[in-house]
């Protein structure tokens, strides 16, 4: 064909070839399709095996639940019946103790009554007093007793205590060396002062006391002692104005016979110088 100008055109008509379309075929649905994906259910896990434990545990539940039940009923008829604890504790009241019978060859002892005990306690008491007053009819004197004088011409010790100075040879008072009566001080003589040392005490007791100690004889010297030490703190006023101690029969003697102070007294046979002394 042309168009007037002597060319030919093309008048071909494009046309679009039908096309059926087709129904999907059946398979896995596509992306962005609006159909629905299928439920995928999970597997349910088989029940674990039965170990009977659990049956165990019912069993025991049921027997603990038993025994308690039984002991509470048990419980209850103790205490519900009539005398239940004293037979529980108490023995039974007919049961004694077995009797130990004595053996054959060897009588039974029967308690002494109080007359028989009595009896046999004067017998031993006037037994005694015979054999002591037989004992002392035959021995020989004793010796004089402690507090009494140790030879004729002394004088007891006074029925009252007697305090002052006792004053020997020279004029002289009798001291403790020091001035203090201290336990284990030697005695002495010194010029009369009035001092506690010069202050004695003849006591009834027979001793010669100084601020709370006794002069004693220590073999032949003459010391502060505790009181209280037998015969050698024992003292006695005996003839001529001496001074005796019970213990040894000596006299205190002041050796220089008042010609000096300060030396320590001792205690000598009696009838010499330097032993008269004047008491309280």
């Amino acid at each position: 064909m042309g168009d007037g100008d002597g060319t030919e055109s093309d008048d071909r008509v494009l046309v679009r070839p039908y096309v059926k379309q087709q129904p999907p075929a059946e398979g896995p649905p596509r992306i962005g399709a609006t159909a629905e994906l299928p439920v995928v259910e999970e597997p349910v896990p088989p029940p674990p095996p039965d170990t009977g434990e659990q049956d165990n545990r019912r069993v025991f539940w049921l027997v603990g639940g038993a025994l308690v039940l039984i002991l509470a009923l048990a419980g209850g008829v103790i205490a519900i019946w009539p005398g239940g604890d004293e037979d529980a504790v108490s023995p039974p009241r007919s049961a004694e103790w077995p009797q130990v019978s004595a053996r054959p060859s060897q009588p039974v002892r029967q308690p002494a009554s109080a007359s028989a005990v009595n009896s046999v306690a004067a017998s031993s008491l006037l037994a005694s007093r015979s054999a002591s007053t037989s004992a002392s009819s035959s021995a020989p004197p004793s010796t004089a007793p402690a507090n009494s004088a140790p030879a004729s011409g002394t004088l007891p010790p006074p029925t009252a205590d007697r305090a002052g100075a006792i004053k020997g040879a020279g004029g002289h008072c009798l001291d403790v060396k020091g001035g203090i009566a201290l336990i284990g001080s030697p005695l002495s003589v010194y010029d009369c002062n009035g001092t506690l040392s010069q202050q004695w005490t003849m006591t009834t007791a027979g001793t010669l006391r100084n601020s709370g100690g006794c002069a004693s004889a220590d073999g032949d010297n003459v010391r502060m002692t505790n009181c209280g030490d037998g015969d050698s703190g024992q003292w006695r006023a005996g003839r001529n104005g001496t001074l005796v101690n019970v213990g040894s029969g000596k006299c205190l003697t002041d050796s220089a016979d008042g010609g000096s102070t300060g030396g320590s007294l001792r205690i000598t046979a009696c009838g010499g110088s330097g032993q008269r002394w004047t008491l309280p």
